[in-house]
């Protein structure tokens, strides 16, 4: 696993402290490349939930209370 850094000083982005997150089947295919098709770096799991801790300045409003379910694969 890598650790990837986002440049919350510009754009959309929100930082999530992820607090709960599930993976699936098709997430440790993905992470072990089965299908032929993986990209690097991967962040397997598309089932979380955590709270916004930052924000770039183009970001939507965090949701109240700060509370998120991100959606999305990896």
């Amino acid at each position: 696993m890598i650790a990837c850094q986002l440049d919350l000083r510009k754009g959309k982005h929100h930082e999530i402290a992820v607090d709960h997150c599930g993976i699936c089947h098709s997430d440790l295919s993905m992470l072990d490349n089965e299908w032929g098709f993986s990209q690097y770096p991967f962040a397997p799991g598309h089932e979380a939930n955590g709270r916004v801790v930052a924000m770039g300045p183009q970001a939507a409003t965090a949701p109240s209370p700060s509370a998120c379910a991100p959606t999305g694969s990896g």
